[in-house]
């Protein structure tokens, strides 16, 4: 909102004292008559890596699709201009009130998704106000970037935007699920939390690199689509955990280019507060380092509402002191390079430590990743770890064995403590 504001403000100084009214006759004929023009370009951040990985056509398409979208808007005084990453609209506006509605009804109908090939694209649109408009109202020349390099079939655009063509279809037929790895408390002895991760059967057999293929949905913009399909699928396992009387907190990954997106929070708050599953979100320690503000405001309701949050991969980045303190985090999970040497390692171990210090200064849990050997886990424990996730305890499970793990786990738990109270 304080964004949105401050673009309203600057709309209404940049508004040009003249007026292109639409007539009655052709769509394409227009009159320009004493009034004021306002003139927006609207900027597609995603669209030159979309170029670049999945062509200069799917981008022109994209840029085609959200022109399209605009003629809707009764205030366009001429036919939208498409340049070579924006798309610019000029408005016939009286007033600079009249104008920021004009603004904020072209940024709901330029964030909606596009489709293009059987993929949808939700990019980032960013607004600039162009005070010359008769400049500024010239289709630009689109300029298409070198692509000289030579392609291999998986890095070539027509692979990508099959991929994600795949994936899209992927999610409507079943075939992408989740997988959910434990993770144990290594005081109680119980497992109290898992993280789920992302699994895609493809039809045709072929392995694909999911930690890529998020990748790929960052910088094409479809990746909201897709963390929104992740967070409905894990509070429908985990209503099922739930029912089966298993009540676990499940972690889901969030991107760190959703982190600053109101709408993306809200409609995560929407979907958590229709559930008695216990959700909580998992981001990189660099996450929110690009637009710290607004996503620490949205991570800020995220835990206002109860919502668990965990700082992924610490040590992989390079986060300060000061924005660790800023998040409003209550777990803390080591890179699992740092758990994989650690009983071999003579500085792993302290760095290990002093993290596990930190954390719990902070008031953070500390979940050690990639935990593959009992004597790491017993010296986690001597460190004053919290919990652990790694092979040692389970690997990924799809939602029915991850019920039969936890079934067994608990009985074997049981059976442990009766043997204990009779000797």
């Amino acid at each position: 909102m304080i964004m949105m504001a401050a673009l309203v403000a600057v709309v209404g100084l940049v508004v040009l004292r003249r007026k292109i009214v639409k007539p009655s006759g052709p769509q394409d004929s227009y009159e320009i008559e004493s009034a004021r023009l306002t003139v927006i370009q609207f900027d597609v951040a995603e669209l030159p890596v979309i170029r670049n990985l999945l062509g200069p056509e799917t981008a022109a398409e994209i840029l085609a699709g959200l022109a399209s979208k605009t003629r809707a808007l009764e205030a366009l005084a001429v036919p939208p201009s498409i340049g070579l990453n924006s798309v610019t609209l000029s408005f016939s506006a009286m007033d600079g009130a009249d104008t920021a509605r004009h603004l904020i009804e072209s940024m709901a109908l330029l964030s909606e998704g596009v489709d293009v090939a059987g993929a949808t694209f939700n990019c980032t649109v960013r607004p600039t106000i162009l005070a010359d408009a008769s400049d500024a109202t010239k289709p630009a020349n689109p300029r298409t970037p070198s692509e000289n390099r030579n392609l291999g079939e998986e890095d070539s655009p027509a692979f990508r935007m099959e991929l994600l063509r795949g994936l899209q279809a992927g999610l409507a037929k079943g075939e992408v699920t989740l997988a959910y790895q434990p993770k144990l408390d290594l005081r109680s002895g119980i497992i109290c939390s898992a993280e789920a991760l992302l699994r895609w059967a493809h039809p045709g057999g072929q392995q694909v690199n999911i930690g890529d293929l998020v990748t790929l949905c960052e910088q094409t913009g479809t990746i909201r689509e897709l963390t929104r399909w992740t967070a409905a699928k894990a509070i429908a396992d985990n209503e099922k955990f739930l029912a089966a009387g298993h009540g676990l907190l499940i972690f889901i990954n969030v991107s760190g280019s959703l982190l600053a997106d109101v709408g993306f929070a809200d409609d995560l708050l929407e979907l958590l507060s229709q559930t008695p599953a216990r959700i909580g979100i998992e981001i990189t320690e660099t996450a929110v380092i690009a637009d710290p503000e607004a996503a620490i405001s949205n991570l800020d309701r995220f835990a206002k509402a109860g919502i668990a949050i965990a700082i992924d991969d610490f040590g992989a980045g390079l986060a300060s002191l000061e924005y660790l303190q800023r998040l409003p985090a209550s777990e803390l999970k080591i890179d699992r390079a740092f758990i994989a040497e650690l009983s071999i390692s003579h500085r792993n171990p302290l760095i290990t430590r002093a993290t596990i210090d930190l954390a719990h200064a902070l008031d953070m849990r500390v979940t050690a990743e990639g935990v593959d050997d009992e004597l790491s886990m017993a010296l986690l424990r001597i460190m004053g770890c919290d919990l652990a996730q790694g092979y040692l305890i389970s690997r990924p499970l799809d939602p029915l064995k991850f019920v039969d793990f936890l079934q067994n786990f608990e009985a074997n738990a049981d059976t442990k403590k009766v043997t204990k109270a009779g000797r």
